[in-house]
């Protein structure tokens, strides 16, 4: 062993112990971070070869690698059950929007309304000459349209806004492609030059994290560091590229997500946009027809009845409503500008009969069947109704999978913060044992200085001189 080589091995320890302390400080730093994963210094023994005879004993450590805390198994978990979070939350957000239309219209809400239009009608019956009655059916009838036109009309603002959504979903999801490719090279560089790329990597799974929030997608990592992520059987990233994703048209109009290169569409099956596109089909597929059935029932039974009697002048009756659904319905002008024109009677010559009226007043518990319109065995209340009880259902179920889903998120990101999480008392204990390292290889150095000083000045000095 060489004279000067306890130095060297002091020296790499000296070194060693430095570059531990910066991991340990830009830990220390980081604790906050959100994706920050914890990192440790590896540290390697430097093997010596045997002297002049003399058994090696070695030369000294080294920083073999610095690694960052993680598992790549909850990590993929994660990322995946991100993707059913980002569905619920959306669907939550989004059928609790709905429900509220039915309950927070222009007045008291479309089952009321229809109470009292149907109430209208039964005190009208009983005395068909006051003209007080017939302006209060006239009111009720302004209410209950209003309340429907409303609806309809929040319930296709709903849609065209789900279709806005779609298409910032789409952006996200293109520009989030773009940044993991753009890290991929990043990494890519790193790795080949053999300098650590953990600030990248953990900077990457975040963004697998975010992208999973709004369509599911599957990853596959590469010898040369890069990530490669699919989406529905389709390349999205791939190395240095990232495949575009534009807006496009479904069968009906309605915006969908295409493949750029190829116009095919995008196959989401989980997250915030596939939850975007139920919704839309849901609303415009089978909420705004239901609507819409009810509304028309209203206008075809209602009109029916008036068209088969008599006002109070004796004349034949006519349309109460216009209109074909939810949208459109109005009270008729006509009888807006003379409530008399109401038909009330069965015959011209009884304008005190008040027996078609009641008939309409009884629409309220009678049981329909009109398949062309949707209604088997159903009242007109009890059809809009079951909507309602349907929406509240979608409501209530979102609620409840978005509540577990995000306690599951809960649970797997403790886990990940346990294996990749900064502690500050880890960091402590390790600063102190990093400290204690340093000082002793000090000590060392300083030891075989003095060792060296006496072997260089003071062997074969003259003792007598």
């Amino acid at each position: 062993m060489g004279s000067f080589d306890g130095l060297y091995i002091g020296l790499s320890a000296l070194r060693a112990q430095q570059t531990v302390l910066s991991v340990i400080s830009n830990n220390t730093a980081n604790v906050d971070t959100t994706g920050y994963s914890d990192e440790t210094a590896t540290l390697a023994a430097l093997p010596s070869a045997a002297d002049g005879g003399v058994a090696a004993v070695g030369a000294g450590v080294d920083v073999e690698a610095v690694r960052r805390s993680t598992s790549a198994i909850l990590n993929q978990q994660i990322a995946q059950e991100a993707s059913v979070d980002g569905q619920w939350d959306t669907m939550q957000s989004g059928s609790d929007q709905i429900q509220q239309l039915f309950n927070a219209t222009t007045s008291s809400g479309i089952l009321d309304d229809l109470d009292n239009f149907w109430s209208s009608w039964q005190t009208l019956s009983d005395d068909p000459t006051n003209t007080a009655s017939r302006t209060s059916v006239v009111q009720a009838g302004d209410e209950l349209t209003a309340d429907f036109n409303q609806t309809a009309t929040s319930l296709n603002d709903n849609v065209a806004t789900l279709n806005d959504q779609l298409s910032t979903e789409v952006q996200s999801l293109n520009q989030y492609a773009g940044q993991i490719s753009a890290i991929n090279q990043q990494v890519m560089n790193a790795e080949a030059s053999g300098n650590p790329a953990n600030q990248l990597l953990d900077e990457r799974d975040t963004l697998v994290q975010e992208i999973s929030q709004i369509a599911q997608v599957q990853t596959a990592q590469n010898a040369d560091g890069s990530l490669t992520v699919s989406l529905g059987g389709h390349l999205l990233v791939s190395g240095t590229g990232a495949s575009q994703i534009n807006v496009g048209q479904d069968v009906s109009g309605n915006p969908q997500p295409v493949w750029a290169d190829d116009n095919t569409t995008v196959n989401v099956s989980s997250g915030q946009l596939a939850a975007t596109q139920n919704l839309r089909d849901w609303v415009q597929g089978t909420v705004l027809p239901q609507l819409n059935q009810v509304a028309s029932e209203v206008i075809t039974q209602v009109n029916t009845l008036q068209e088969s009697g008599y006002d109070a002048n004796g004349d034949q009756g006519g349309a109460f409503f216009t209109g074909t659904d939810a949208s459109t319905i109005a009270t008729s002008s006509t009888v807006e500008a003379n409530p008399e024109t109401v038909a009330t009677s069965s015959s011209a010559d009884e304008p005190g009969d008040g027996s078609v009226a009641l008939a309409i007043a009884e629409l309220q518990e009678q049981t329909l069947n009109d398949p062309t319109n949707g209604f088997v065995d159903e009242s007109i209340d009890g059809a809009y109704t079951t909507l309602v009880g349907n929406v509240g259902l979608m409501a209530q179920k979102s609620s409840t999978m978005a509540t577990q889903q995000d306690q599951l998120m809960s649970y797997l990101n403790d886990q990940q913060q346990e294996v990749a999480g900064v502690s500050l008392d880890e960091q402590s204990t390790q600063m102190l044992a990093t400290q204690e390292a340093y000082e002793a290889a000090s000590r060392v150095i300083t030891t075989v200085n003095d060792m060296l000083d006496v072997l260089i000045n003071g062997t074969g000095a003259d003792s007598s001189s």
